[in-house]
């Protein structure tokens, strides 16, 4: 059979900058692996961890700096009032033509609104997304018919989009450490007075 493949024709890690928006343990685990791939690795995070920035061989720039330079920006933060909308109209305007962007943290990191407006304008590679800033989505009422928002029915058709419900958790060993940490939680608890809620 006949395949094109321009259709599914990609692009080299190796020599691309990375652009890591939170070092934390997930972030640095990416580090970690685009290394493998022989990428820059530049990175931002209001709390710096400069011996891992050491022993890793990544460097922390600005976020100015790091939307100009980056041709693959992927996002490890928790959602806060001041991380909320952290890739907006100005943040996309800094970036790279052709870019790629990940997020598997939290939807509203992104403007969904501007997000589909630099896609229609043909500003962004690829976008990958384990997560949406509407994941009504994802509830079975919703997969049972009920209407999906445009925003998220445009992400999901569009072709440089790949979107995944957020599932990186879900693996045997994952799950196993999970519930290992809840019971040394409640264990943790119980005698010091301090009440455990397992249903909320």
């Amino acid at each position: 059979a006949f395949v094109d493949r321009s259709v599914t024709r990609g692009f080299d890690l190796a020599g691309k900058t990375l652009g890591i928006i939170g070092t934390g343990n997930i972030g640095q685990e990416v580090i970690k692996m685009a290394c493998g791939f022989s990428m820059k690795i530049i990175a931002f995070d209001v709390f710096k961890n400069m011996k891992a920035a050491k022993k890793l061989g990544y460097k922390y720039v600005s976020l100015d700096t790091l939307f100009k330079k980056s041709d693959v920006i992927t996002l490890h933060v928790p959602l806060f009032k001041s991380t909320s909308h952290i890739l907006n109209n100005a943040a996309f305007k800094k970036m790279k033509r052709g870019v790629v962007l990940i997020n598997t943290a939290r939807g509203a990191l992104i403007d969904t609104k501007v997000l589909i407006g630099s896609l229609k304008k043909g500003k962004l590679g690829g976008v990958g997304l384990d997560v949406l800033e509407d994941e009504s989505i994802f509830s079975p009422k919703k997969l049972l018919g009920r209407k999906v928002s445009s925003e998220n029915k445009f992400l999901l058709h569009h072709p440089n989009v790949l979107v995944t419900n957020h599932n990186a958790f879900n693996t045997i060993e994952a799950i196993e450490r999970i519930m290992k940490c809840t019971v040394s939680n409640i264990k943790g608890n119980i005698g010091k007075g301090k009440g455990v809620n397992l249903v909320k």
